[in-house]
């Protein structure tokens, strides 16, 4: 078969998946795979489990409306956006973000929660927006840095623990919330040898 999303035979059970769907990759197969053009572009929760070690790479920007975990394998965002609109997990693997866009959102609804944020002490973003509904609150985890070497934008909800260190332009829009205290406000650090905005 190919690589492609796209493709139903590349799938167990054979069918592309759909905005509802749960995608797994594990040790079931380590063929490479990727977010073709000709996929939709939307499923329900993303999981790249211990024994996957391949690579997923985007041709199309992808959004993930639940969840997103990865403990192993190669993720290649490439030029593309991934949109996560809930708890965003990297525990181990090689997460590679070219020069894509990552946005981190619960918006959904009103009774949506907010949302976690949890990387391997570290984890590098080039373009990285997080916009939750309202006063909902992103939790980074304690310990955790997220270093964005693009964009970062703030554009609406809380945030709470960790530290964002920017390396790039800074946009903090009207709508944002600054942070919450209740487990340490996050820390947003400026670290570049040039000029940011």
């Amino acid at each position: 078969g190919t690589a492609s999303w796209s493709d139903a035979n590349n799938w167990n059970p054979n069918g592309v998946p759909g905005s509802a769907d749960t995608v797994t990759f594990d040790g079931t197969s380590t063929a490479n795979s990727s977010v073709d053009a000709s996929f939709a572009g939307t499923i329900a929760t993303l999981n790249i489990n211990s024994g996957y070690t391949g690579t997923l790479s985007l041709a199309r920007s992808l959004t993930v409306t639940t969840s997103f975990s990865q403990a192993t394998g190669t993720l290649d965002l490439g030029s593309q956006t991934l949109t996560v609109r809930g708890d965003f997990t990297v525990t181990g693997g090689t997460f590679t973000a070219g020069t894509s866009s990552v946005v981190l959102s619960n918006l959904g609804s009103t009774g949506t929660p907010g949302l976690t944020i949890n990387v391997p002490t570290s984890l590098t973003f080039n373009n990285l927006e997080i916009n939750s509904f309202n006063t909902r609150t992103v939790t980074i985890t304690s310990g955790d840095t997220l270093i964005v070497t693009g964009t970062f934008t703030h554009t609406e909800g809380y945030l709470d623990g960790g530290t964002i260190e920017t390396r790039g332009n800074v946009t903090i829009a009207a709508t944002a919330d600054g942070t919450n205290s209740a487990s340490g406000a996050t820390v947003l650090s400026f670290v570049t040898a040039g000029d940011q905005t």
